[in-house]
């Protein structure tokens, strides 16, 4: 239709969460009718599945030793989440991770009633073995992490006195924040989330073989740093109007590069596929040709 000064305007109908309920809106672009019906195809689904998802959610918490009462010895050290920040926050990232994916809600995405339908017939046999594996996905990305975390503090109590030590530690602190950092449920999906404890796996071989050896992991080092460095300024790049094909491109180099500091730092730990700087190069290549392409 056209706007008050005669325009033509296109409008683009999703679903908008509002509170408990949800209503049909109108909005600007397609990106945030997408963005706006998975929000409310969440409280949609949290109506529909009521009754499980109360009992299941009972479940869904960060068991912190000495956080609660009834918690075996299997809870988490509090030093391995600190990393969370506040726990109450947490735990309701926890929770909507949890929702969305069940319910496959993580994109943004048009509605899809025979989707719904579907998923109501067909999870409700399925909906608490699934939630226990997911729950148990995350616990073990926290636990290997708080591993990691640990190893590195006592390595850096006895590297005092070794700068060279404590400086390649220090790098190795730094990839750990950015494989699962704070807001790490925000950010992945399951199918990653079970990839890493085979990555943190490596960071735990790394940081004590850097502890032994800091010359060999910084020479190491430089063979990944120039990949790192391409695709951070690619990353930067990236806007909301960028194209969803460049943002998977991206994604994928982001899990290639693991793949490969895997197989120099820690190569006891197998890889998902052969990986190699050649590889890498060719995978560059292909994502230059698209951006000469696009631009």
């Amino acid at each position: 239709g056209r706007d008050a000064y005669g325009v033509m305007r296109c409008a683009y109908p999703g679903l908008q969460a509002e509170g408990a309920s949800v209503s049909i809106r109108l909005f600007a672009d397609a990106q945030s009718a997408r963005e706006a019906t998975r929000d409310g195809l969440l409280v949609l689904y949290q109506r529909a599945f009521a009754p499980i998802l109360k009992g299941l959610r009972k479940q869904w918490v960060l068991p912190v030793r000495g956080r609660r009462v009834g918690l075996d010895q299997s809870a988490l050290p509090a030093t391995f989440v600190h990393f969370l920040g506040n726990l109450q926050e947490a735990e309701k990232q926890l929770q909507i991770y949890m929702l969305r994916e069940l319910f496959d809600l993580h994109d943004p995405q048009p509605a899809d009633e025979e989707k719904f339908r579907r998923a109501i017939r067909e999870l409700p046999a399925h909906l608490g073995t699934r939630a226990q594996a997911l729950w148990s996905e995350v616990m073990a990305v926290i636990q290997a992490r708080g591993e990691v975390s640990e190893r590195l503090e006592r390595f850096r109590q006895k590297s005092r006195g070794n700068p060279s030590a404590l400086e390649r530690l220090d790098e190795v602190d730094r990839e750990l924040t950015l494989l699962v950092p704070q807001d790490f449920l925000t950010r992945y999906r399951s199918a990653v989330m079970r990839e890493l404890p085979r990555y943190l796996k490596g960071l735990a071989l790394r940081a004590e073989r850097a502890y032994v050896s800091p010359e060999k992991d910084r020479q190491k080092w430089a063979e990944v740093s120039p990949f790192v460095a391409r695709y951070m300024k690619a990353i930067a790049g990236i806007s909301r109007e960028s194209p969803s094909e460049d943002r998977q491109f991206l994604d994928e180099m982001r899990w290639m590069l693991e793949e490969y500091k895997l197989s120099l730092f820690a190569p006891e730990v197998k890889t998902r596929y052969p990986i190699s700087a050649q590889r890498l190069e060719r995978k560059w290549a292909e994502y230059e040709a698209r951006v000469s392409v696009s631009s």
